[in-house]
């Protein structure tokens, strides 16, 4: 089914790890202020918890369109069909904006930690950071964000591998 876009910014937005913590409370912001098509890319199925929040914040602020879209960005082409299955649902919608807030934890001492546990939480970041930029490189955004956390300048002694990633 598409959903059309006559929120006032008539924008999609496209949120990775949008489901949960800073991820979602962004696409609540945007919600309520001026809305747009916002498209969350999470590897999960959001809980009907969740589908019911999101169906919540399209009925509190007019014009906000939201779904979720599955997509590991790892991977290039989850990112490639991802990004096809938005255009089709937000027909004639321009990507204005992207949100990078994916994130995988593994938490460990760094003298316990193997290179296969620093690959799977630095990941979401580096590689799902390249493959959002090479899906929106023909567009014209007006941003793209990259979050960030605090854990890389104060530390915290069994998350090397997450501050790592923020460099």
């Amino acid at each position: 089914h598409f959903v059309h876009c006559r929120s006032v910014l008539s924008k999609r937005l496209v949120l990775a790890g949008g489901l949960t913590g800073l991820g979602f409370e962004t696409v609540k912001f945007i919600a309520a202020n001026g809305g747009g098509c916002i498209a969350i890319l999470s590897r999960k199925i959001p809980s009907k918890e969740k589908q019911e929040e999101m169906k919540d914040l399209q009925l509190k602020y007019e014009g906000s369109k939201i779904v979720s879209v599955q997509c590991d960005i790892t991977l290039t082409s989850d990112v490639e069909e991802a990004f096809q299955i938005i255009v089709k649902l937000f027909e004639g919608c321009p990507i204005k904006g992207v949100f990078q807030s994916a994130v995988v934890l593994h938490d460990g001492r760094l003298e316990v930690l193997k290179f296969a546990d620093f690959q799977r939480v630095l990941s979401p970041k580096v590689a799902g950071t390249l493959n959002l930029h090479r899906a929106t490189r023909g567009q014209q955004l007006d941003y793209f964000v990259c979050y960030s956390s605090v854990t890389s300048f104060l530390g915290n002694s069994t998350q090397a591998n997450y501050a790592a990633r923020k460099y």
